[in-house]
């Protein structure tokens, strides 16, 4: 097949195009079944980037950017409908107004600075300082070279973090008044009241029952990591356990978030951003995603959104089917690849680099055969040296069904797998990361691996939401997550 592609495919095109030249060959169908029964990743992969359609598709950035001329007429609305009316519904109307113009100016424009600053006050004014505060961090974490193109806008910022530190000493003041008017009314209460008083966090985490394991890392001592052919890797029982108790505890390797949440919860941490005293935080580059805080921003977009931002848009516009066309699965996979393989970088240059002992773990990708040194690695993880579900050898390990599934499963998967290492690549020579075509179709390697390992041990990330109507709490899927331990 000769025809090329570039530009903004999505990924239905290209996955309907390769599965159905694939499918109207007998060859290419007998040759990739072959490949699948055997599960070599490698060389179903290799397989498909022989086609010249595959080989030559270089997709652009898909995300939405910055629009300040938009943000400036949002910001002028906001500025109108505060003149009209004073009423609180009018103060709460004007600040999603701003939050709005906040999500489509630059970081860097002078409308972002506007809008900001005037959301805190406009906070401040509904007495809601938690979301003023957290406000004020995110404008006095902007760097002052954003701004160091003209002494007028040095000068324009200079004064807008004057009013942000205002404001913030103004928020520690009251919250300080308030805190200390609710110690007042608790020394006046009766002592058999403080029994009752007690509550827990519903941010804090709950811990383990019993005495911690010596090598597993998120459970107690009464559990023990086990393999066999049969069940693979699983925990069992070292003695009787009582109903309720907490046998694991476990941080994700990787998370991501469906569409449907991107709008509504924090894409770092999940907090809901629908609660009173809650603040929408943009991304600096995108108008997608939301943060709850300027530390979640931060975090993320050295973690992983710095990776993806730009290709955002890939993961979920999409429609193999209804199911899929919400969930994060994709995006869940390609943060797993870009968490392990970006994770070393050059402190003194600040560059990232390709971790070369991930790309180890994928140069022999046949999941019949077994790398002696890497089962070495992770023979004894668990029993004699620590499982930490952080640690990528749990990850790896985790069961794919590589060679037991139908060939077009797997052919779907690589299709994916090598559309995602296609934006990745296009991602890393913005970060002047040149790939060589064998570390590209290691990394697709590693990308499908991870989509087979999710498609069998991916959890849910639920939020409990209350039903007006039926005053019944409800689930809510926000995401996806890779714990290894469980």
């Amino acid at each position: 097949m000769s025809l090329t592609k570039q530009g903004n495919i999505l990924l239905d095109e290209f996955r309907r195009v390769v599965h159905d030249t694939v499918s109207q060959e007998e060859s290419l169908t007998t040759q990739f079944a072959r490949l699948s029964a055997s599960g070599d990743r490698q060389g179903m992969v290799r397989m498909l980037m022989e086609m010249s359609y595959v080989a030559n598709l270089k997709p652009g950035d898909s995300y939405e950017g910055k629009n300040d001329a938009q943000a400036a007429q949002l910001y002028e609305k906001s500025v109108g409908a505060a003149i009209e009316s004073r009423d609180e519904h009018a103060e709460i109307r004007t600040c999603n107004i701003l939050t709005q113009a906040l999500f489509a100016a630059s970081a860097n424009s002078r409308v972002f600075l506007d809008a900001i600053c005037e959301r805190a006050r406009r906070f401040y004014s509904l007495r809601v300082y938690a979301s003023c505060l957290r406000d004020c961090e995110c404008m006095l974490a902007l760097p002052a070279n954003f701004y160091d193109d003209s002494a007028e806008n040095v000068k324009y910022f200079v004064q807008r973090r004057k009013e942000c530190l205002q404001l913030e000493r103004e928020c520690f003041r009251k919250l300080e008044a308030l805190s200390s008017r609710k110690r007042g009314i608790h020394r006046r209460t009766s002592s058999s009241s403080s029994s009752s008083s007690r509550s827990s966090s519903s941010g804090t985490s709950p811990t383990i029952d019993g005495k911690p394991h010596s090598c597993l890392v998120s459970c107690p001592d009464s559990v023990e990591l086990q393999v066999d052919e049969a069940r693979g890797r699983h925990l069992v029982a070292t003695r009787d356990i009582r109903p309720g108790t907490v046998l694991i505890v476990d941080r994700p390797f990787s998370f991501s978030t469906d569409a449907s949440a991107l709008d509504r919860n924090c894409l770092h941490c999940h907090a809901t951003l629908k609660l009173e005293d809650s603040v929408r935080i943009p991304c600096r580059n995108c108008q997608t995603v939301a943060f709850c805080t300027e530390v979640c921003r931060k975090e993320a977009w050295e973690t992983y959104h710095q990776y993806e931002c730009s290709v955002f848009n890939y993961f979920f516009k999409n429609s193999l089917n209804n199911e899929r066309q919400q969930s994060s699965y994709l995006l869940l996979a390609y943060r797993t690849t870009v968490i392990q393989a970006l994770s070393l970088r050059n402190r003194t240059e600040l560059t990232c680099v390709l971790n070369p002992d991930f790309l180890r773990y994928h140069v022999n990708s046949n999941a019949k055969d077994k790398d002696n040194d890497i089962s070495k690695e992770c023979a004894d993880l668990g029993s004699k040296r620590t499982y930490s579900p952080l640690d990528y050898r749990t990850v790896f390990q985790l069961e794919t069904h590589c060679a037991d599934v139908e060939p077009h499963v797997n052919l779907i998967r690589t299709v994916e797998a090598i559309f995602l290492t296609k934006c990745l690549i296009l991602v890393l020579n913005k970060l002047d990361i040149i790939c060589t075509t064998e570390t590209f179709i290691v990394l697709a390697v590693a990308m499908l691996h991870h989509l087979q390992a999710i498609n069998c041990n991916a959890y849910e990330i639920i939020e409990n939401v209350h039903d007006e109507t039926t005053r019944v709490w409800e689930p809510r899927n926000i995401g996806a997550a890779i714990y290894s331990t469980e």
